[in-house]
């Protein structure tokens, strides 16, 4: 199995509930042993949507979230 086949296994069991911010999502990732590069590529193989959250003003972006079409 590829680095890239192991890392898009790796998203789709982190993802199985739902969204789950990027944060998380890389910072585990890399300490499982995957470059951020590799789950970059894994994310649009998958087609793993970039979600943002804004503060209530609308106007700032708070965090990042991960999440894939159902």
């Amino acid at each position: 199995m590829t680095r890239l086949n192991l890392a898009i296994w790796y998203l789709n069991l982190m993802l199985f509930d739902g969204p789950v911010s990027a944060k998380e999502m890389i910072s585990t990732g890399t300490q499982l042993g995957f470059s951020q590069a590799t789950l970059e590529r894994a994310k649009r193989t998958i087609h793993i949507k970039s979600i943002p959250q804004v503060n209530q003003k609308g106007d700032k972006i708070k965090k990042w979230w991960w999440t894939k079409n159902s």
